[in-house]
């Protein structure tokens, strides 16, 4: 019995001890944590990382204290939690407040600090990039910190914007820097994204002599860079494949192939592209996963830091009714905000020279390579110039012309009040500043009485996803799912919300978003999103359906002279459907009904039908030419001596069409004649009007029968919904 108690009694004391030391534990470890961090109020970088050390080494354990401290911590402790954080592998949690330090702008230091800690620990993490992409222009950074933010938003990006975005972030530092400590730092952040160009290349090699860190670090990436120029693979350098059946493949071919063997280079390369050619098939095709060997990879960087700029026009080979039975390289359409127009070139000039060079060919089969050539002259460093050798239509006499290449940035918005107050908005591409720029145009179709709205998507290929959630937050309420994503590796794709955060939104009017088969990626999430909210009617057909998420990966094993471009991720709208494949579906089908086709136009054009009506009444009607081209009724008496001018015409040509072939002919001058283009057709775009019409069911004060520019189509619209719907033909 004594026994028993005394047994019962030790186990009572080891059951007290065991609970004692469970209850003080966490809150040893959150003295510990404390204790750490009390220390850095005023630490130096050497304090933080001891400190980081330290968190690091009370585990797992101690992840949720490093969480509790993070917020009201100062700029060094955050650094430091955040680091052990990334350390523990919870960098997520990291993300937020290291962006904090950073706009803080209280200390450099710590900003440069969490700067690299995003680009490094943190760089899988989806929220990484987006806002890193936001801070790389933030002018008031301090320049240390602005210099380490966009190098490490080239180590985070999984997009070419992000890449081109990091490249002329730092080439603008460089371009700006007044004093030579400045222009070696950017040459030193540039060279660490591979971006060698000049100058940097000569301000390293003049860095390098010097016996400072900077000095050993200019010489380290001088070397390092000619290291890798030296890694070009010899065409037939032996090479094993690390498996037997892909090797035994490859020595089958370079063996016994009736043809001379090819290189193991070429071998290697067409197995990777085999492998995500795979990609492309099965249940779930991948068209947007890519390899990239060496020289697709150069011109892929080439491209991202490339720092080459053009004249801003649309360009092509055409044939002419003044330039005989072969095409001439022409301007289709220049750029009203790039050089080319400001040097006096107009649409369907045509280019018989750049730089002395003709741009002739003589014959049809030549035409791909010199358009490839041609282009290639035009293009060039900003700043530079072509000189380029003119003739107009109708017209025999050459000009010539000095172009200065220029960086051409294309608007993404464009806006318009139409009639009875209905506000029209389109958006091209989701760039950097479409969210602004689209802002700036709602407030000002608003000030003028908007009491609807149309936002045409049409033909957008996407563009920044944060972009994309900007847009649908200024029509949706707070705190309101737009869109997530999600894929197969948690590492690098687990599930990341956007929500909207601005609680002040844009009036509620009545909304219809413009889609089609072109309308991809970020204009998807915004239609999609708005639907699923029921906050707008979507309107026109299926868009896309690329609803991915890639990443780019430079390869170890080839010095990162090749990559993938790889999908990790898909986006998922607010009701959980996948855009991906599928696109988002209208809510009314529309499908675009052109009047006349471009073969017909061309026709006219090639044969001069156009150029003869408007070579001697243009500057005559300038003005009457100008309202036509806006809405001319459908009337084809407004045109001056239009019945002579048709009697010219080809039988097949009827008056109607004949009327709208020349308006489109007329739309082209006078955008030319403003510099500016159209911002929308209500007159020849179908989906538009039903749009309209769909916003004016809505709305009591929109009548579309009085408004002159609606009521042809209002008209047809409601003969159509008289007759019914057309009975379905009969299988046989």
């Amino acid at each position: 019995m004594r026994r028993m108690t005394l047994a019962a009694t030790c186990l009572c004391l080891v059951a007290a001890l065991w609970s004692c030391a469970a209850l003080s534990a966490p809150q040893d470890l959150g003295q510990q944590v404390n204790r750490i961090v009390g220390k850095l109020r005023r630490a130096s970088a050497d304090e933080v990382w001891t400190a980081k050390r330290q968190l690091t080494q009370l585990g797992e354990e101690a992840v949720p204290l490093l969480k509790q401290r993070l917020a009201g911590a100062r700029p060094a402790a955050q650094v430091a939690l955040a680091k052990a954080l990334c350390e523990l592998g919870h960098p997520e949690d990291a993300v937020e407040p290291l962006v904090g330090v950073i706009r803080s702008k209280r200390a450099d230091g710590f900003g440069v600090m969490a700067a690299t800690i995003l680009g490094s620990d943190a760089r899988d993490v989806a929220a990484t990039e987006r806002h890193l992409l936001l801070l790389v222009d933030d002018e008031a950074l301090p320049p240390a910190v602005s210099r380490e933010v966009a190098r490490s938003l080239w180590a985070a990006a999984t997009t070419e914007e992000s890449l081109r975005q990091a490249n002329a972030a730092l080439r603008r530092h460089l371009a700006a820097a007044n004093d030579p400590a400045t222009r070696r730092a950017c040459a030193l952040a540039l060279a660490q994204i591979d971006d060698f160009d000049a100058p940097v290349d000569a301000i390293l090699k003049e860095l390098q002599e010097e016996p400072t860190i900077e000095g050993k670090l200019a010489r380290a990436l001088l070397e390092t860079n000619n290291l890798r120029n030296l890694l070009i693979r010899p065409k037939n350098r032996e090479g094993k494949l690390q498996d037997q059946f892909l090797n035994e493949v490859k020595d089958y071919i370079q063996r016994y192939h009736v043809e001379e063997p090819l290189s193991d280079d070429q071998l290697l390369n067409a197995a990777a592209q085999g492998m995500v050619g795979a990609l492309r098939g099965g249940d779930h095709p991948d068209r947007h996963s890519a390899f990239f060997d060496e020289k697709q990879w150069q011109k892929f960087r080439e491209h991202i830091s490339g720092h080459y700029g053009g004249i801003g026009a649309v360009v092509q080979f055409l044939k002419h009714f003044d330039t005989g039975d072969l095409p001439v390289f022409t301007i289709v359409r220049p750029n009203y905000h790039g050089p080319a127009y400001k040097a006096g070139l107009r649409s369907y000039d045509r280019v018989v020279e750049v730089n002395g060079k003709p741009t002739a060919v003589k014959s049809v089969k030549e035409v791909e390579k010199a358009l490839k050539d041609v282009v290639e002259a035009l293009r060039g460093k900003p700043g530079t110039k072509a000189t380029i050798v003119v003739t107009s239509p109708g017209s025999a006499e050459r000009r010539t012309v000095e172009v200065a290449r220029a960086d051409i940035e294309m608007p993404s918005v464009y806006s318009k009040l139409l009639p009875a107050k209905v506000g029209y908005v389109r958006l091209t591409s989701f760039g950097q500043r479409s969210a602004d720029d689209l802002g700036k145009a709602l407030r000002a179709l608003e000030k003028k009485g908007m009491a609807a709205l149309v936002l045409d998507l049409r033909n957008n290929p996407g563009g920044q996803l944060s972009t994309a959630v900007q847009i649908a937050d200024k029509f949706l309420k707070h705190d309101k799912l737009i869109v997530y994503t999600e894929g197969r590796n948690k590492r690098i794709a687990r599930r990341e919300e956007f929500r909207t955060k601005d609680p002040t939104t844009h009036p509620d009017y009545p909304l219809v978003v413009l889609v089609n088969g072109h309308s991809a990626s970020a204009s998807e999430i915004v239609a999609g999103a708005l639907q699923d909210h029921k906050r707008a009617t979507v309107v026109g057909t299926t868009t896309y359906g690329k609803g991915s998420v890639q990443k780019l990966f430079p390869l170890r094993s080839t010095a990162a002279r090749s990559g993938l471009k790889l999908t990790i991720a898909k986006y998922y709208l607010p009701s959980g459907r996948s855009i991906h494949g599928q696109g988002v579906e209208p809510d009314v089908e529309v499908k675009f009904e052109p009047t006349f086709t471009r073969e017909e136009f061309e026709q006219l054009r090639e044969k001069g039908d156009f150029h003869r009506y408007t070579a001697a009444r243009f500057e005559k009607y300038k003005d009457t030419f100008a309202q036509l081209a806006e809405f001319d009724g459908l009337d084809a008496s407004r045109y001056p001596d239009f019945d002579a001018w048709h009697k010219g015409l080809a039988e097949e040509v009827g008056r109607d069409k004949a009327r709208r072939l020349l308006r489109a002919w007329l739309r082209i001058l006078v955008a030319d004649e403003r510099g500016a283009e159209f911002v929308c057709d209500i007159e020849e775009d179908n989906q538009l009007q039903r749009g309209i019409l769909e916003l004016a069911a809505r709305v009591e004060a929109i009548d579309p029968l009085q408004v002159p520019e609606y009521a042809f189509f209002a008209k047809q619209a409601r003969q159509a919904d008289a007759k019914g719907p057309e009975p379905e033909k009969e299988q046989p």
